[in-house]
C-alpha cells in the first residue's frame, strides 16, 4: 500500500467519478426517460393515474429547474417538497417512486478500476473509510448501490450533502463526516475544488484522483495527484 497511508487513520472518498460511475451506457436523458416512465408504473400500481409527461412537468423539470441553486448556494433541493405539491403519498411510498425513478442509473452503474481492490487493501490495513459526496436524492438510494457493487462491505459510515442539505466544498459538510484529529484523515476525490480544496479548509491531507487528466493545480494539503486508483495500492 501507498506509504501516504501511513499514519492516516481515517480514509474518505468521494463517490461519483472516484468510485462509481454513474454515466455508463445509456445518456443521462435517456435514463431520466425510463426514471418517469418508472415512476408513472408505480403510481398506476397505486391506483394514481399520472403519465410519465406529468412526472416530467411537475417533479423533473421543476427539480431541474432548481439545480443552479446547488452550485451557487451549495445547497440541495427538497424533492420530497417538490413531489408533495402533487401527490399525497405515504413516506415509504414516496421513497419507492424516487428509487423508480433513480433505477436506470443503478443499472448502468459501474466500479472504477482498481476501486474494489484499493477498498479491500484498506480494510485489511484496519483503515476506517468513509464516503463524501454531494448528491441530489436522498442517501438510501445511493447506499443501495453501493451495496449492489459490493463497495458497502468495506464503508464504514456515509455522508451525502442531500442528509445535511449542504454541499461541498462547504467545510461544514465534512465536520459531519471527518473524524478528529483531522491530521488523521485523508481525503480522495476527483473534484479539485468539491474535494481538495474543500476538504483542505480544514487543513486534511488529500489525494486528487485527476483521472480525466484536467490542468495540473496546487494547494496546500494536496500531497498526491493520480490517474488510476490502482497507483495507491
Amino acid at each position: 500500500m501507498h506509504k501516504i497511508f501511513d499514519n492516516k487513520d481515517y480514509i474518505y472518498f468521494d463517490m461519483g467519478n472516484t468510485l462509481l460511475d454513474f454515466h455508463q451506457g445509456l445518456t443521462d436523458d435517456q435514463k431520466d426517460l425510463i426514471g418517469l416512465n418508472n415512476m408513472s408504473s408505480y403510481l398506476e400500481s397505486l391506483g394514481i393515474k399520472i403519465s410519465a409527461n406529468e412526472c416530467k412537468s411537475k417533479f423533473l423539470d421543476v427539480l431541474y429547474s432548481k439545480f443552479h441553486l446547488r452550485e451557487a448556494e451549495l445547497i440541495e433541493i427538497d424533492v420530497y417538497e417538490i413531489l408533495r405539491t402533487f401527490l399525497d403519498l405515504r413516506a415509504d411510498q414516496e421513497d419507492q417512486l424516487l428509487k423508480a425513478f433513480y433505477r436506470p442509473y443503478g443499472d448502468y452503474i459501474n466500479v472504477h478500476d482498481g476501486a474494489l481492490d484499493l477498498l479491500k487493501v484498506l480494510k485489511e490495513q484496519k483503515k476506517y473509510i468513509g464516503i463524501v459526496s454531494n448528491c441530489f436524492l436522498p442517501a438510501f438510494i445511493y447506499q443501495e448501490i453501493f451495496k449492489e457493487t459490493g463497495l458497502d462491505d468495506y464503508i464504514e459510515d456515509y455522508t451525502f450533502s442531500y442528509t445535511y442539505k449542504i454541499r461541498k466544498p462547504n467545510p461544514e459538510l465534512f465536520k459531519y463526516a471527518f473524524k478528529k484529529p483531522y491530521e488523521k484523515c485523508l481525503m480522495i476525490g476527483d473534484g479539485f475544488k468539491p474535494d481538495i480544496l474543500g476538504s483542505n479548509q480544514l487543513g486534511v491531507d488529500s489525494i486528487w484522483y485527476n483521472h480525466k487528466k484536467r490542468r495540473q493545480e496546487t494547494a496546500k494539503h494536496l500531497k498526491l495527484t493520480i490517474e488510476s486508483l490502482r497507483e495507491l495500492i
